[in-house]
């Protein structure tokens, strides 16, 4: 039988990198994020349930269109761009691939637009789990907004999650994906 943790998991403990679809992947680790990445919206498929009904009774469940997860995630900033265009960039240039990440391909494909790969990697091992667990969203596809604090400004990031979501403890390995 699997055990879970004792430790309770926190912002501390989270590593985010992004990469994109070429064939070695180009990747970037986020830098100054804040600690509050969010998945919503991950169900068991990553398909709406359609709920069958007969007059008053539930009769039974069915597949419905594909959900879309929805992923969240901010940093403090020094620029929302690079000054250069060349890498390494910021996480705004490689989300859109503009800039410094302009040769970047996405990964639906070349010529398809702008999706990347996030691991969210958990820190286990430092508090005595046997691995670090890591969450995959493949194919994520980002906006962003800016907003002025005087804390430090921010960049807000929302992704959709067109992918699959893998979780990953030590060897066990859970896929979320849509309905085939």
């Amino acid at each position: 039988m699997a055990t879970q943790s004792t430790q309770p998991k926190n912002f501390a403990g989270g590593v985010l990198r992004f990469s994109d679809g070429t064939g070695t992947p180009v990747t970037l680790t986020g830098q100054m994020f804040e600690g509050d990445y969010s998945l919503d919206g991950v169900a068991q498929d990553l398909n709406e349930d359609v709920v069958f009904t007969s007059r008053t009774l539930v009769i039974g469940l069915g597949v419905g269109a594909p959900s879309i997860p929805q992923l969240s995630m901010s940093c403090k900033w020094g620029n929302i761009v690079g000054s250069s265009g060349t890498a390494p960039g910021t996480v705004t240039e490689f989300v859109t691939g503009k800039g410094a990440y302009a040769a970047n391909v996405s990964t639906l494909g070349a010529n398809r637009r702008m999706t990347v790969d996030v691991r969210w990697t958990i820190e286990g091992t430092g508090w005595g789990d046997t691995a670090d667990e890591t969450v995959d969203c493949e194919d994520v596809r980002f906006n962003f907004g800016i907003t002025e604090s005087a804390e430090a400004n921010k960049l807000a990031f929302t992704g959709k999650v067109l992918g699959n979501i893998v979780i990953t403890n030590s060897s066990n390995v859970v896929t979320l994906s849509q309905f085939a």
